[in-house]
């Protein structure tokens, strides 16, 4: 199988995952998770957003009653406007940004049931894991979701510097981590080991990179973006990794 197959495969995902949620009702099992990436998505956002307009206004105020003294009320409110809109900007990436490590921490662990029902429906049975495997799983995964999101902070930081080459270089960096996520929540699953996990890994890079890149593209959809993406996407990805065609890579 060709690597842009592959990578279209993974591009599939969202779409995937939204059909088979409608064709099997199973909305029961995902409003928690939707509400909850919901919370998560705003909350962050807002945070971010809010704090950039306070050292915003902060920075205003040193315009008007500063060294500078700006009293012109037009562009004063250019300023203004302009850093508001910036703030929602870098709200917008900086949320992408730590998406990835409150989706495993925050949202990942609600889809435990939804992916039961999927792999019933799939499979016919459920993949049962020991509480050993559960507890070595949940480490491993909150400290690879620190790694990548400190990964993507200092990607982000760096890509300031590239000029017009900051989108792509971010779209693929955050398109990796981003797709890590539903794949880690089925790796831990069907591995044995963490060295057996890497080679899952290796072995579906494509596929993750194709399902990360329309999680991104998703995610900037307001609202929608984080209410619906995280579910569909973790379905469409079990609905890939489960398909008797796409098992060359385990």
């Amino acid at each position: 199988m060709s690597v842009f197959v592959r990578f279209g495969n993974g591009c599939m995902t969202f779409g995937r995952g939204l059909a088979f949620l409608y064709q099997h009702s199973l909305w029961g099992f995902v409003v928690l998770p939707c509400l909850v990436s919901l919370v998560v998505g705003v909350s962050v956002w807002c945070g971010i957003y809010f704090g950039f307009d306070y050292l915003a206004g902060i920075g205003t105020t040193l315009l008007t009653d500063g060294a500078l003294q700006i009293e012109n009320p037009v562009l004063l409110t250019v300023i203004d406007w302009t850093a508001r809109i910036l703030g929602a900007v870098v709200g917008l990436i900086l949320t992408l940004v730590l998406f990835r490590f409150l989706l495993s921490i925050a949202v990942l662990p609600f889809l435990g049931p939804l992916l039961e029902q999927i792999e019933l429906i799939v499979l016919g049975r459920k993949i049962e894991t020991t509480g050993r495997q559960d507890f070595q799983n949940a480490f491993y995964g909150v400290v690879s979701s620190i790694k990548h999101s400190l990964a993507g902070l200092a990607i982000l930081v760096v890509s300031l510097f590239l000029g017009p080459f900051n989108v792509p270089v971010n779209a693929i960096a955050q398109s990796y981590f981003l797709g890590r996520g539903p794949f880690d929540l089925l790796f831990e699953k069907a591995a044995a080991d963490r060295a057996d996990r890497r080679r899952l890994q290796k072995g579906w890079r494509v596929e993750i990179f194709g399902t990360g890149f329309v999680f991104f593209l998703v995610l900037f959809l307001p609202v929608i973006g984080v209410l619906f993406a995280p579910v569909c996407v973790v379905t469409g990805a079990a609905l890939l990794y489960y398909s008797p065609d796409s098992r060359r890579a385990t």
